[in-house]
């Protein structure tokens, strides 16, 4: 008799928790349902490369009729296919809005290919291809790279690369001296031979070659902090640090014929 009920109550207390399960499992199923039935608007917030409607109409949201077939996790995956998108938070507010909250890629250098497919290098080291209406592109500029024709779309660079090499001036200018880093214009790699550094407010340009390159980049930091008020920029040619220990300034025909050099 003890184990009859023993066995009854086992099996009401299966059924139960089985009842509790299907509940569970149908209001999570309404819930869904009626998450994706009360869209009725997406904003995006947070686009600074492109404008809202760039981001809005590559996800395809301006179809206004599938928004019955959305969900929140639906909305993330269309945005963060976009190439300038790192990854988004995506939530509800009130009843029938979502937001979507961009966070883009950070880009640390525009690449000008010689192909014209233009590329921006991110700070995890990969190309993105510049899309038309890209703004806010106030960035250092690297060119004619010697492994020019070997860039793909989307792919991360090998740490052998000849873009490194514009990355670490990059990254070296920046850490010593933030007026000069916002001035950094260009930087030519010219294929693998002497690269050549250009600067909005200066108006000569750097030369070096690939050897200690960040040494040579403080360098001159330190000679330009010293010759700012002693030697104007319209009486140099270029400054010229291919050569170990010596900075030489080659002067314009205008001035006084001769070479300046400093220890780095």
């Amino acid at each position: 008799m003890f184990k009859k009920k023993s066995a009854n109550n086992r099996l009401f207390s299966i059924i139960f928790l089985l009842f509790l399960i299907g509940i569970l499992l149908y209001l999570t199923f309404k819930l869904e349902d009626k998450n994706i039935l009360i869209i009725r608007k997406i904003e995006i917030k947070g686009a600074d490369h492109l404008s809202k409607e760039d981001y809005f109409n590559f996800a395809k949201f301006d179809k206004y009729d599938d928004y019955k077939y959305l969900s929140l996790p639906i909305i993330k995956d269309r945005i963060i296919k976009h190439p300038y998108v790192a990854d988004a938070d995506v939530e509800f507010e009130g009843t029938d809005k979502v937001i979507v909250n961009l966070n883009e890629k950070v880009f640390e250098a525009q690449y000008l290919a010689s192909n014209n497919k233009n590329y921006l290098i991110t700070n995890n080291f990969e190309l993105v291809p510049v899309l038309p209406n890209t703004k806010n592109l106030d960035m250092p500029i690297i060119s004619h790279s010697v492994s020019d024709k070997n860039y793909k779309p989307l792919k991360k660079l090998n740490k052998k690369d000849d873009l490194f090499t514009g990355l670490k001036i990059i990254s070296a200018q920046k850490y010593l001296n933030e007026e000069l880093f916002g001035n950094l214009n260009e930087i030519d790699l010219n294929n693998g031979k002497t690269i050549m550094i250009d600067f909005d407010n200066l108006a000569y340009p750097i030369h070096v070659n690939r050897d200690d390159i960040v040494k040579k980049m403080v360098g001159f930091n330190e000679l330009y902090s010293t010759m700012q008020g002693s030697i104007a920029g319209g009486n140099i040619e270029y400054i010229d640090m291919r050569f170990s220990n010596r900075i030489y300034l080659k002067l314009t025909a205008s001035s006084n014929s001769s070479n300046g050099e400093n220890n780095e």
